[in-house]
């Protein structure tokens, strides 16, 4: 951050605001003001495997076939359930053990 920014979190702070909570709703009017970016975001978050197809929808404020589409264009294979038996009970008894 730059000084002036870093002095203002500051002064806030002293004068009873959240610096965390100042970051994050500038953070989040940022990100709706720029549509771009929200997207290149929910594809890297997507294919770090950080989020869900769903949550990726959600960060970039698209519909799930939009998503789908975006994933297409920047080459990323959309991940899938399990697709037999055996995988899903492998993925159950795995949840079991978090849970």
């Amino acid at each position: 951050m730059l000084d002036y920014e870093t002095e203002v979190l500051e002064v806030t702070s002293k004068i009873g605001y959240n610096k965390s909570e100042i970051i994050n709703k500038a953070l989040k009017m940022y990100l709706d003001a720029n549509k771009e970016l929200k997207e290149k975001l929910a594809v890297e978050l997507y294919k770090e495997k950080k989020v869900s197809l769903g949550k990726a929808c959600e960060v970039a404020d698209i519909s799930y076939e939009e998503m789908k589409e975006l994933l297409h264009k920047n080459k990323i294979k959309i991940r899938r359930g399990p697709v037999s038996l055996k995988d899903l009970k492998t993925r159950a008894e795995e949840l079991a053990e978090i849970l």
